[in-house]
């Protein structure tokens, strides 16, 4: 971890490859923005990670976890070089409390991020085969590393080869690209269509 800049009570802090943001236990005393690079959050369970790649909600993830006070039941690491605009505890909560803007904005962020959350719970539920698969790649597109069908699989619940048997329906009808273990879409609108 090294910082980098202090602008009006901000630090930018870089994070190497592989580097612990958050660990098991601990209090988060900070807003975090991620400035470029990717973090996981993760939590080991029965001999494997639970994990969610590239987490892109770690600022209202932060925010949350100052505000309900409570220690962190997974770790938050760096997956490339990181930089994180971190905002202390204390002074986030003098802004939220001194500001209605900065209140409506941050209960705006939640807000978004719960029916976001709810939007992707009920396709992961409820969505055929086919509509599971287009959910994650929907969700997961343009990130930057492997999509793959095992990874697939352990965020719908479904076998590798039924992912892979979907994977294929998509291919055939041009929805998707799926070379080098990299998806790339070639129709949002046709994949959205599988979706509840």
């Amino acid at each position: 971890m090294r910082k980098i800049t202090k602008n009006s009570g901000r630090e930018i802090i870089r994070y190497k490859k592989g580097q612990r943001i958050v660990s098991l236990g601990d209090s988060v005393n900070f807003i975090a923005s991620v400035k470029s690079g990717e973090v996981k959050l993760y939590k080991p369970f029965e001999g494997r990670d639970i994990c969610i790649p590239n987490m892109r909600m770690f600022k209202e993830w932060s925010q949350m976890m100052v505000l309900t006070g409570e220690k962190s039941d997974y770790m938050v690491e760096a997956m490339g070089i990181v930089e994180l605009e971190k905002t202390p505890k204390d002074k986030f909560l003098k802004e939220i409390k001194a500001n209605s803007r900065k209140q409506m904005e941050t209960l705006t962020e939640f807000s978004k991020l719960f029916l976001k959350q709810t939007r992707r719970y009920v396709n992961i539920t409820g969505a055929s085969a086919i509509g599971k698969v287009a959910t994650v790649i929907l969700d997961m597109s343009g990130e930057g590393y492997p999509l793959t069908h095992k990874l697939v699989a352990s965020l719908t619940g479904l076998t590798r080869e039924t992912v892979t048997l979907q994977m294929l329906k998509m291919e055939k009808m041009k929805l998707i690209d799926n070379a080098n273990r990299k998806i790339k879409i070639l129709n949002r609108k046709g994949l959205e269509k599988f979706l509840v």
